[in-house]
């Protein structure tokens, strides 16, 4: 017996874990042509990869609107050089690693994380 189409959408909820721009989206674009001989570890090796080859920072504008009587209103702005820039909702990304680790899947709020340089060993 199909499902009726109100009864199908009541039973499929999809969500964002994270989505990433500059360097992260590198990352994840080189580790999906590996993954399927490298696993969740594609992430990690395609990372090294792209932050050996060199890779230099871009600049984001960071705001903040809040709705006023009806009406939306920049309450805060900051621009930001980065590497790295993340909006995520939960702790892990990129096969296991931790980006945000204060950050809760259930408590309404999405992490920001942005990385301006990165330290060479």
């Amino acid at each position: 017996m199909p499902i009726a189409d109100e009864e199908k959408y009541q039973r499929v909820r999809y969500s964002i874990i994270n989505a990433g721009i500059g360097a992260t989206a590198k990352v994840v674009h080189d580790a999906a042509k590996i993954k399927s001989w490298a696993g969740s570890s594609c992430y990690a090796l395609a990372g090294i990869a792209t932050f050996l080859g060199g890779i230099d920072p871009n600049l984001y504008r960071l705001s903040i609107y809040n709705e006023v009587d009806g009406s939306e209103k920049l309450s805060w702005s900051k621009d930001v050089t980065s590497l790295i820039f993340a909006i995520h909702n939960g702790r892990f990304a990129g096969g296991g690693m931790v980006f945000t680790p204060a950050c809760l899947m259930n408590d309404g709020l999405l992490d920001v994380s942005f990385y301006d340089s990165v330290v060479q060993l």
